[in-house]
């Protein structure tokens, strides 16, 4: 996973399956970033690099999210495959991702 702080966001960028095998280290890399939510005020994810999304990656995503929210920091996913894109649409998440 490639992060960088940019101005006011903090970027995500994932360049590996968002799947079982993947989540425990990101899950640990991500703790630590949030750790300093002082450095940011928005979290943008941005997905292009990932070609495999699992439901362990969509709990993932959906607990960023809610982590966001309970720091008051808008929370949106960009770079979206159509197929990915369908998966946040079956699971109702795309308004809530603010998808673009």
């Amino acid at each position: 996973m490639k992060y960088e702080f940019a101005g006011t966001d903090l970027l995500i960028v994932p360049d590996n399956p968002l799947a079982a095998a993947t989540i425990n280290p990101l899950h640990k890399e991500l703790t630590r970033l949030f750790a300093d939510a002082g450095r940011f005020q928005n979290v943008v994810v941005d997905l292009s690099g990932v070609s495999i999304l699992d439901s362990l990656g969509v709990n993932l995503l959906v607990g960023l999210y809610k982590e966001c929210r309970k720091l008051n920091k808008p929370f949106r996913v960009t770079g979206c495959s159509p197929s990915i894109r369908r998966l946040f649409d079956l699971y109702k998440l795309t308004e809530y991702f603010g998808i673009e």
